[in-house]
């Protein structure tokens, strides 16, 4: 066959064809804007699966809670122990007058031990905020990257003190 009746054949044949092709194409088209769609729902939900703000928000409401609550606690340990060193000075008298300032001392030994260990408790917690705050600055492609993953690892291990 020459190049000529190649032509023709070519321009007879898809000139029949052209209707399926242009159908062909259309359903090709569909295809690929449905997986297109489902590819980016996946992502949406995905990304959302990742973040944890919510989460770590949360928690860190849960520690304030807790430490307020803890707080007031001691704060009221610390009136019962006071007004309880007050009746033990006054019915004790001269005979336990030594005593009293060991054990008022013993107390206050205590008592500073406590606020000690409240102060550690909101710097922990203050320092998890201050991690959770530096996150969440993070563009929140950074925040789902590496850099995400090393604030969150400092956060849990921040928790877990």
């Amino acid at each position: 066959m020459e190049l000529e009746e190649l032509e023709v054949l070519f321009k007879m044949n898809t000139s029949q064809i052209q209707p399926m092709l242009d159908k062909l194409q259309s359903s090709f088209q569909q295809a690929l804007g449905k997986t297109a769609d489902t590819a980016k729902v996946g992502m949406e939900k995905t990304e959302s699966a990742m973040d944890v703000s919510k989460g770590m928000a949360k928690v860190s409401s849960q520690l304030s809670k807790l430490n307020e609550t803890i707080g007031s606690h001691f704060n009221r340990m610390k009136t019962t122990v006071g007004q309880g060193t007050a009746k033990i000075d006054q019915s004790s008298g001269k005979m336990f007058g030594s005593t009293k300032q060991k054990v008022g001392q013993d107390l206050d030994s205590v008592l500073a031990i406590i606020n000690s260990k409240m102060n550690q408790a909101k710097a922990a917690q203050a320092k998890m905020h201050d991690l959770m705050n530096q996150k969440s600055s993070l563009a929140v492609d950074q925040q789902t990257g590496t850099q995400g993953v090393k604030f969150d690892s400092q956060i849990a291990t921040a928790q877990a003190k």
